[in-house]
């Protein structure tokens, strides 16, 4: 199988390429999930890979990752390719299914627009990295409040990091949901 390797803070961390191409799905889809339906649904991503993904070398760097989801289509079209030492790309596929009310049957989530995403590479295991533009959601019983912050450190799901509000400049913890998104500690 092949992983990403990667040292930080005098340890090696090794993240499998399939779990990688999965958080990226699944930030994805919960992110266009939220924006379609003002609210948070569960929601279950299931990962293709290509079929001769034994034969892929293994990357000297943290690959790319590229998606594309065409207009009301219900697969997500994942592209990863490592452009250091043996280069290569192959094409993943991801689709997601979901549940809109609790006695309902499953669908398969489709997004409403035609658009490309793009992921820088990351620390291995990191979801934020320094400089990033995070949205932060506080959260109290109906409330939901919204503001654009600066990741000011790098951190994985559930690290606690400061964060820069972009518009007041006032600095906070936050808490790392995912790639895209902090709560307040």
């Amino acid at each position: 199988m092949f992983s990403i390797t990667s040292a930080y803070s005098s340890e090696v961390k090794t993240i499998p390429l399939e779990e990688n191409v999965k958080n990226f799905a699944q930030n994805y889809f919960e992110i266009s999930a939220r924006k379609q339906f003002n609210r948070e649904i569960f929601l279950t991503v299931s990962i293709i890979p290509p079929r001769d993904i034994s034969l892929i070398p293994p990357c000297a760097s943290a690959p790319n990752i590229k998606a594309f989801q065409g207009e009301d289509s219900a697969l997500l079209k994942i592209d990863v390719s490592c452009k250091t030492g043996n280069k290569w790309n192959v094409l993943y596929l991801a689709r997601a299914m979901y549940r809109p009310e609790p006695s309902a049957p499953l669908r398969a989530f489709s997004s409403k627009t035609a658009k490309q995403i793009a992921s820088q590479p990351h620390a291995a295991g990191y979801l934020v990295k320094k400089g990033d533009v995070l949205e932060l959601i506080a959260r109290a019983e109906q409330i939901e409040i919204r503001s654009s912050v600066i990741a000011e450190e790098n951190g994985r799901s559930g690290d606690v990091i400061w964060v820069k509000n972009k518009r007041s400049g006032k600095q906070l913890r936050a808490v790392v949901n995912s790639g895209q998104e902090v709560s307040p500690l």
